[in-house]
């Protein structure tokens, strides 16, 4: 999936199927059912799915390439609210737009629908898009990177903090955009994950102390 036309050609012992075409920038998934017989093998005991994505139609390597480090941020509303960007000099200009989620259930759809894609599909990953319709722009800068208390790394610093509420950061230069999910929140979590327990920490940074009767879910909407 998605359906592709092609032929099988036997090469040997090993059975081939050639594709007509391909799709650029494509997840496809390869089914093999356990019902295939090969004579002279033990049948398979299940199912095998593969999945790999195919190069994007044109790419153009430029050694003024950027690329961010992370792909969610969190921020206190008190900031300071910054984005750590790699090969970049600080004479770069950078337009950096926050869109606001209209909704909570939106930004979650939004981040969960992301989730879903393989961290290895990089081109898929990298033109995952949110609906207009499920965002509003809230603020618009333009900035140079500039370090950040440490010297050999380069940040994106904004002038004016996010009021709290979820966003979906849109960074663009030199005709390359990267997107990025952020939070402002005075909720801070730690989740500590082991064979048999998890263990999540769950804090107020306004008031330093824990949140009493923190409702806690799985992404499934199944409450814990």
């Amino acid at each position: 999936e998605p359906k592709v036309e092609g032929k099988f050609v036997v090469r040997g012992r090993t059975l081939v199927f050639v594709p007509k075409e391909l799709k650029p920038s494509t997840i496809y998934t390869v089914t093999l059912k356990k019902s295939i017989a090969v004579k002279g093998t033990d049948p398979l005991k299940n199912d095998v799915v593969i999945q790999f994505e195919t190069s994007p139609k044109q790419t153009e390597y430029s050694e003024s390439s950027w690329y961010m480090n992370t792909s969610k941020a969190e921020f206190a509303p008190n900031g300071p609210m910054l984005f750590s960007i790699g090969s970049v000099d600080t004479a770069q200009e950078f337009t950096v737009k926050a869109f606001a989620f209209k909704s909570f259930d939106l930004y979650k759809k939004n981040f969960v629908k992301a989730l879903e894609i393989p961290g290895w599909a990089f081109e898929t990953n990298k033109t995952f898009v949110v609906p207009a319709a499920d965002i509003t722009l809230a603020r618009e800068f333009s900035l140079k990177p500039q370090t950040y208390k440490q010297e050999y790394s380069k940040y994106l610093v904004l002038p004016e903090n996010l009021p709290k509420g979820d966003y979906w950061i849109e960074i663009s230069s030199k005709n390359q955009t990267q997107h990025i999910f952020a939070e402002v929140t005075d909720m801070a979590t730690y989740l500590d994950v082991t064979a048999n327990k998890t263990l999540l920490w769950v804090n107020n940074l306004a008031s330093k102390g824990p949140i009493q009767n923190a409702q806690v879910s799985l992404s499934s909407g199944l409450a814990l």
